[in-house]
């Protein structure tokens, strides 16, 4: 399970990745040949076909068939704009005015922590501290993609 938080400066997403009993550490995000990053929420197998479709051009006939039990949504941030994809290879554009934002199962934790005042990164780390799905650390990027 993942949190991610996105306040109007940077985007933040936690390391946890959650298999029945299991944890395990990993990267959920990935840099795109366009330079932008992805991060990812939900199943990793589906989100990474949704990655590696943006990678590949975007072509609307090519979207992977993602299965309903293998939801994944992927959050792409790319030259100070964020877009989102769920289950459609149609992008929800992420209005920054409207924040803050978070997804994931750690999300409700995240989004009460931004609304108090704290950065996105401050936010993860909160919810981590809170759901049991999430934590491990954080990855934390500004809107223009660079790692922080």
């Amino acid at each position: 399970m993942t949190v991610i938080a996105l306040d109007r400066t940077h985007i933040a997403v936690d390391r946890q990745s959650t298999t029945g009993d299991t944890r395990a550490r990993m990267r959920k995000w990935r840099r795109l040949k366009n330079g932008g990053i992805a991060l990812l929420a939900g199943t990793v197998a589906s989100g990474i076909a949704m990655i590696r479709w943006l990678d590949s051009g975007k072509r609307i006939a090519r979207f992977p068939m993602i299965d309903a039990e293998d939801f994944a949504r992927v959050i792409v941030v790319h030259e100070g704009h964020v877009v989102e994809y769920e289950s459609s290879p149609h992008p929800l554009n992420i209005d920054l005015d409207h924040g803050p934002f978070a997804w994931g199962s750690g999300r409700g934790a995240a989004w009460g922590a931004m609304r108090a005042g704290a950065p996105a990164a401050e936010a993860v780390e909160i919810a981590s501290e809170y759901h049991i799905e999430c934590g491990m650390g954080v990855d934390v990027f500004d809107l223009h993609g660079n790692q922080l």
